[in-house]
């Protein structure tokens, strides 16, 4: 992974295999060189502190990753401001899922054509249909404040569209 254009890795750190994000000076991105277009995006983190915030982008496309003060927010996939998603996150279904603050978490995160699936710790969280923006692009962490850390990242490519 490499730094972002709006990013910096000064928050983020390696170490036996963990990415460490620790945001008390501001946020950061790391994104991938590789740019992927329809994949299915394996990893887990966690957040060390509660309060924490960060993101999974993809496609301009993002999956929300907060702990449990923000709730709503865990999984949630999004757009640009103006991009209206036929979008369907299920609380409730998170709420079975997450873990407490400091114990590893698992995403999948799947996109294919104009669909896109959060997977949070083997549950299905949120489904979107007509994602607008196709082409490939760099698979991303984004910090935005807090303390998480991230593992085993894999991503394999499909071959198909939906």
């Amino acid at each position: 992974m490499t730094t972002g254009r709006a990013g910096t890795t000064k928050n983020f750190s390696v170490k036996d295999s963990v990415i460490d994000f620790e945001g008390r000076k501001g946020g950061g991105h790391l994104h991938t060189e590789k740019t992927f277009q329809d994949f299915e995006l394996r990893m887990e983190f966690r957040f060390v502190i509660g309060g924490s915030d960060s993101g999974i982008f993809f496609r301009k496309y993002q999956v929300r990753t907060k702990p449990q003060a923000s709730i709503k927010g865990l999984g949630e996939i999004r757009g640009g401001k103006n991009e209206v998603l036929d979008r369907k996150h299920d609380i409730d279904a998170v709420k079975k899922a997450i873990k407490p603050v400091g114990e590893w978490q698992t995403y999948t995160i799947i996109a294919n054509g104009p669909h896109a699936e959060a997977w949070l710790n083997g549950v299905l969280v949120c489904t979107v249909e007509g994602l607008k923006e196709l082409n490939a692009g760099s698979v991303g962490l984004q910090g935005e404040y807090g303390h998480l850390q991230f593992r085993n990242i894999r991503i394999k490519e499909l071959s198909g569209k939906k």
